[in-house]
């Protein structure tokens, strides 16, 4: 083929590929999380990512104000497309979709939505070689802290939105506040095992946000 006819190919494949990623993010907004908002809304997928990014981005650059008291150097930037593309592979073709964390503790569950988003990472590897598929499985590995703290904070995010809708989704699951405290303390042990390097930079945070969520609680059951 001529140079024409291969520029048209390569516009034309560009393209697609595109498009492809433009029906993910679409599909983002239509996956509803676990999570409420104020109002009873469900939470999506889009508005989780978009939430990590800038919570994680004000984190990384409020750590680096820090550096003089022995914190980490963070890059912004990449914090900033780890959080974009964590939650990708629940939503890409093969995806297994939003999954309860806290209201789901079934073994098997958990074991087929593992197996699916490793499904979808392949697939997002093998059509999306650029940028998006290497991302994620650079985001899977946790080698950098960068990924690290996106993980961690992740974790925690949906504390955010207990507290600001005055925990409305897990008290309507009939949940207690003593579930909430146990699952805390198991989660806050296991976040700081996985990320010893993380916790110092978000331990504070975690810990003010169950005492806001506790307090959130409380006035709730008051009201």
């Amino acid at each position: 083929p001529d140079a024409a006819q291969e520029q048209e190919t390569m516009q034309a494949t560009t393209l697609d590929s595109l498009l492809a990623l433009a029906e993910i993010a679409l599909a983002a907004g239509e996956e509803e999380r676990a999570t409420y908002h104020a109002d009873g809304r469900r939470e999506t997928v889009s508005t989780h990512t978009m939430m990590l990014g800038l919570v994680a981005c004000e984190v990384a650059r409020s750590s680096n104000a820090r550096l003089a008291l022995g914190f980490p150097l963070l890059d912004p930037g990449l914090v900033a497309q780890f959080a974009l593309v964590h939650d990708v592979a629940e939503v890409a073709p093969g995806g297994p979709g939003d999954l309860d964390t806290f209201g789901n503790t079934d073994p098997k569950a958990r074991a087929e939505r593992d197996a699916a988003e490793a499904c979808a990472r392949a697939l997002l590897a093998e059509s999306h070689p650029r940028w998006l598929g290497p991302m994620v499985e650079r985001y899977e590995r946790m080698d950098t802290l960068e990924a690290r703290l996106v993980h961690y904070l992740d974790k925690i995010l949906p504390k955010m939105t207990l507290a600001l809708s005055s925990c409305r989704q897990w008290v309507e699951a009939g949940h207690t506040l003593e579930e909430f405290q146990e699952f805390v303390a198991k989660q806050g042990a296991a976040l700081a095992e996985r990320h010893p390097d993380i916790t110092p930079i978000c331990g504070p945070l975690y810990e003010a946000l169950n005492e806001r969520v506790e307090r959130a609680w409380t006035e709730r059951g008051e009201a």
